[in-house]
């Protein structure tokens, strides 16, 4: 009787054997070669070598493919992590740009500023003074144009810093020097 439970704890998986153990003939065929002897391994001879597969293999998932949708949502999830952190720190990165961009310009404003009042100085100083210089402020050269004179008189500057350029035009009455307009022009 243990040699019959070994046997069929050990091709329980077949089948074949499995149908076999549920017929009424192995069982009574079991209970005769218990009494005659030879039929278990007979049996057992016959069944080497079959498959212990009880279903087809698609009915369970093969050991390679346990982690498989576990693995995929890992490598999706990280994807979206670094597209995200990367769109974060693309915007800081252009924004630290834009933010320097900003204050070259207002450097450059700054300049051209000062250059137009020393333009101006140097003008009331000298009334025949005709620009079309370059000028030091503050350690940065800024231009000033040739000034057009006459009841108005017209003062272009440039200033440049840090790759941002502003251009100024102001316009002066030219007998009290009071103030008519002042713009930033393109050119």
């Amino acid at each position: 009787m243990a040699r019959v439970l070994k046997l069929l704890n050990t091709r329980v998986m077949n089948p074949k054997f499995f149908d076999l153990i549920n017929s009424r003939r192995f069982y009574t065929a079991t209970i005769n070669s218990m009494e005659r002897g030879g039929r278990i391994r007979q049996l057992a001879e016959t069944l080497e070598g079959e498959n212990p597969c009880p279903r087809s293999e698609r009915d369970f998932p093969s050991k390679n493919q346990n982690g498989f949708i576990a693995l995929t949502s890992a490598i999706i999830i990280s994807i979206l992590l670094i597209a995200f952190s990367l769109a974060v720190s693309t915007t800081g990165f252009f924004g630290r740009f834009n933010i320097l961009d900003s204050e070259n310009k207002q450097r450059s404003l700054a300049l051209a500023e000062a250059c137009g009042d020393e333009a101006l100085l140097r003008l009331i100083i000298q009334p025949g003074y005709q620009g079309d210089e370059t000028v030091t402020v503050g350690g940065e050269p800024c231009h000033i144009f040739p000034i057009t004179s006459g009841v108005q008189v017209t003062i272009r500057t440039q200033g440049s810093y840090g790759g941002a350029t502003t251009n100024l035009q102001t316009t002066f009455n030219g007998t009290d020097y009071s103030l008519i307009s002042w713009q930033e022009t393109p050119d």
